[in-house]
């Protein structure tokens, strides 16, 4: 009888055991599946942010220059007057390597500069055909362009046949016209030209405003970019051809990139990238990751559209192996089927050592042995849940990207936080708060997760850039978050919120403040929160949004509680609000990597041997 109950509770442990074992598979698998998926998606959105950087200037710049060519703010007949108003600005841009004005009566004037020599070509259509040519020369004394040759050459080009003038001309206003990429036919250079129509008060000619950009400088985004050990990222363009270059052994030198830039992928030895691009082709343009497989090894990857204008676009894509991402993955797999077997055969000893000897002090200390591989369990897992909370912070390259001198003090009490940094960017605005969410650890961990995705909803989704408003709808999407439940729950997050475009910040706070210490002050100004937070409150009211003019070399600081509340000195009291503004005036002048460094400091040795009594998140930038 007793060897039948026996064989009854092996079934049953063997049956719960494989259950357990089949589930955790399933939930790796689907961890790896989200781990390839979230790095693929912040690597498109990092060569997204540098060809933003790379674009958006010109094209300010472009229709900038526009508007103050129709109130003649220079003569573009006078070779000099272009040469004084368009030199500068080469020298602000360096993607720029050609400028040049046409109108509909044929004539062109370009400035070309060229291994510090200036040249102007001049091209006039009517009466007598020509191009009229000057080279200038910098005088090393008075610093001025002295002409130091003139010459003339038959017209190889009517001017208002090139596609530069022609896709304006069909533009709408203040519609920039992008060219196909090419290779310029006097550098041999990769290329694109944005142009744009205008005309001028008293003349019934039409103008064409154009700006060439080399495209060799977006292979050091591609090739440069973090993700993972074998990882690709390429920008081609719609027709397939490179424009940024992926980081591979057969591409390892200058010449080689630049005879591969504007190749058709089929034809550059990358084959990984090539079937890539003919599968999503293939699938008529897939607008969501796949997967494939590359002798033998698995690939993830994604193609998206950048769009330059409503009818011109290039192709941000990004490929991973499999294998570099989901090496630990894998092996934590396999010690969990390992450490399964291994308990399991461990627990079936026990129940027959303890069925045989019905040993009660024996069983004490098994009982121990299984609290403590249940502690190391629960352990494991606050740990692997540290690893899910530290993916949907920003990366590194992001907040260097967005705020070249700038710190992150993110310093949790336990192994997973309630404090939170966010950024986004969206509509040429850098977003960016400071959240302390109810509670640390675990608790404080899942709250701050509900709260992190209702800021990305009410950015993404509902595409929201007024702070107050991100409020608003982060505390509609938080209540009913927890409305789903059915005890009241009171948790929510107090958090300091910013926007910053341009010279201009907007601000919004619950119970969160902004702190900007201006150049040369002497106190700290402080930009008050509103005394809700986001979550149940009486009576809530819409949050307010602040807005104010920096100027270069103003801080600007948003934190959590976590310092100031910290026990600890001489007599285990709190540092206190007071002290910590102290604590920034006097270290003002310093860059902000050494901010941080002294803020560290400073909260060390305040705190001593004391234990740490919250989480820490203090964000400081220098404008």
């Amino acid at each position: 009888m007793k060897k039948i109950k026996l064989s009854i509770v092996i079934i049953i442990a063997i049956t719960i055991t494989g259950s357990l074992l089949a589930y955790l598979i399933f939930d790796i698998n689907k961890t790896k599946r989200f781990i390839a998926q979230s790095l693929i998606e912040k690597s498109i959105q990092n060569v997204t942010i540098s060809l933003n950087g790379f674009f958006n200037p010109i094209k300010n710049t472009l229709l900038t220059t526009k508007d103050q060519a129709i109130v003649n703010f220079f003569d573009e007949k006078s070779n000099t007057s272009m040469n004084n108003y368009f030199v500068p600005m080469i020298k602000r841009h360096p993607q720029l390597s050609y400028m040049g004005i046409g109108n509909s009566n044929g004539y062109e004037i370009d400035v070309i500069p060229n291994n510090g020599v200036l040249n102007n070509r001049c091209v006039f259509i009517n009466n007598n055909p020509k191009e009229v040519w000057t080279s200038w020369k910098k005088d090393t004394i008075s610093n001025a362009w002295v002409l130091t040759k003139t010459w003339e050459d038959t017209i190889k080009n009517d001017p208002r046949n090139r596609p530069w003038y022609t896709g304006a001309i069909k533009s709408n206003k203040n519609q920039i016209n992008w060219t196909t990429p090419y290779i310029y036919n006097t550098t041999f250079e990769p290329g694109i030209t944005a142009s744009v129509k205008y005309l001028k008060p008293n003349d019934d000619k039409t103008y064409i405003l154009a700006f060439d950009l080399t495209l060799k400088d977006i292979t050091s985004f591609t090739q440069n970019i973090s993700m993972s050990k074998n990882g690709k990222a390429f920008v081609l363009s719609r027709s397939g051809k490179y424009i940024g270059l992926p980081k591979d052994f057969s591409l390892n030198s200058s010449l080689k990139i630049k005879k591969a830039i504007l190749s058709h992928v089929d034809s550059i030895n990358v084959p990984e990238v090539a079937d890539a691009y003919n599968i999503w082709k293939s699938n008529k343009n897939l607008h969501k990751s796949f997967r494939y497989k590359r002798q033998g090894d698995y690939w993830q990857g994604k193609i998206i559209k950048y769009k330059l204008a409503p009818d011109n676009y290039f192709l941000i894509g990004i490929i991973i192996p499999e294998k570099d991402i989901l090496g630990k993955v894998e092996k934590t797999k396999i010690i969990v089927i390992g450490s399964f077997i291994f308990i399991f055969i461990l627990a079936i000893g026990i129940l027959c050592f303890y069925i045989k000897l019905k040993n009660k002090n024996r069983a004490i200390t098994l009982q121990k042995l299984l609290i403590e591989d249940k502690n190391k369990e629960i352990l494991d897992s606050i740990n692997y849940a540290k690893r899910i909370q530290s993916a949907i912070l920003p990366s590194q390259e992001l907040i260097t990207n967005s705020f070249s001198d700038s710190f992150i003090i993110y310093i949790p009490k336990d192994i997973v936080a309630g404090d939170f940094y966010w950024i986004e960017h969206l509509n040429n605005k850098i977003l960016f708060a400071a959240a302390d969410c109810t509670g640390h650890g675990v608790p404080g961990a899942m709250v701050s997760v509900i709260c992190n995705n209702g800021l990305n909803k009410s950015v993404r989704e509902h595409k929201l850039t007024d702070p107050g408003k991100i409020l608003n709808k982060t505390r509609d999407i938080v209540l009913k978050q927890f409305e789903k439940s059915e005890d009241k729950v009171k948790d929510g997050m107090d958090i300091a919120l910013c926007s910053i475009e341009g010279n201009i910040i907007k601000y919004a706070g619950a119970n969160n403040p902004l702190w900007i210490l201006r150049k040369n002050a002497t106190e700290i100004e402080e930009i008050k929160a509103d005394k809700q937070p986001i979550g149940f409150f009486d009576n809530p009211k819409p949050y307010t949004t602040h807005t104010l003019e920096l100027k270069k070399n103003d801080n600007i600081y948003i934190f959590s509680d976590g310092f100031a509340d910290q026990f600890g000195g001489e007599k285990g009291k709190k540092f206190k609000t007071i002290n910590f503004k102290n604590l920034l005036l006097s270290i003002k002048n310093q860059t902000m990597q050494e901010q941080s460094v002294s803020i560290k400091e400073t909260f060390e040795k305040w705190k001593g041997s004391l234990e740490q009594v919250d989480d820490i998140c203090i964000i400081g930038i220098k404008i």
